[in-house]
């Protein structure tokens, strides 16, 4: 999106005070400050940009107590795409709807945002995000070939480093969880080789690891790694990684 600048308009000044909340993650000043602009100005040029803002600063605002928020936080969301569905920010907003469902575990609806996300292909970088959000949740559903097929899309994408390990992983921990611990364990080999900080960037490398160990017989392997797991990540759980 293109930087607001100061051209000395009264709308101006205010959204920047806006801006300045935010980025100083003062979300409850933000959210106020938002209210107050978008009652003032709704038809305003920053009006959009300032509804989508706002859902952002609510999720922030709560983003230690998201259960407790979760509604309201894909509310102002949703709210934003419907007011402004092709507006350049939707589309962020859909993703951010989708995970937040994710991280709650209402997998279904998650499922049907990513599907939409996917259905619409308007940015593709969001668009491989979903696919390996989709992944995730076939893992869960037990749906092993489908998410397979998704995760070969993945890396035809040509992903960034991030994706491409987000992917890995979960490859991975799609072959541990059809037996093909060796296979499983190929992978998070070549991901630790390729880059020594890897593991400690993605400790689920360590649990995958131990995991497939334990599984092979390899009792000393598998606890040395999922100590190490556990070191890294003491609250860790499975159903967070995957």
């Amino acid at each position: 999106s293109k930087m607001v600048i100061d051209d000395g308009q009264d709308d101006t000044a205010f959204f920047l005070k806006c801006l300045s909340a935010y980025r100083q993650e003062n979300f409850n000043e933000a959210m106020k400050n938002l209210k107050d602009f978008i009652k003032r100005y709704p038809s305003g040029r920053y009006t959009e940009k300032a509804w989508f803002l706002r859902a952002e600063a609510y999720e922030q605002l709560y983003s230690n107590s998201v259960s407790a928020h979760f509604k309201k936080i894909t509310a102002y969301y949703q709210d934003a795409v419907n007011k402004f569905p092709q507006s350049i920010y939707a589309q962020d907003a859909l993703v951010s709807i989708a995970d937040l469902y994710f991280k709650m575990n209402y997998l279904t609806e998650a499922l049907g945002y990513y599907n939409y996300i996917l259905k619409q292909g308007k940015n593709f970088s969001k668009s491989l995000h979903a696919m390996i959000q989709k992944a995730k949740i076939l893992i869960l559903k037990k749906k092993f070939k489908t998410a397979r097929s998704l995760l070969d899309k993945v890396f035809a994408g040509n992903p960034d480093k991030h994706m491409k390990t987000q992917a890995k992983l979960l490859m991975s921990k799609l072959l541990y969880e059809t037996n093909a611990f060796s296979q499983s364990l190929d992978i998070l080999y070549k991901l630790k080789t390729q880059n020594s900080e890897k593991p400690y960037q993605y400790p689920e490398i360590f649990l995958y690891t131990g995991n497939n160990y334990y599984e092979l017989g390899d009792t000393s392997r598998a606890r040395k790694n999922l100590f190490r797991y556990y070191n890294l990540s003491p609250h860790g759980a499975d159903r967070d990684l995957i």
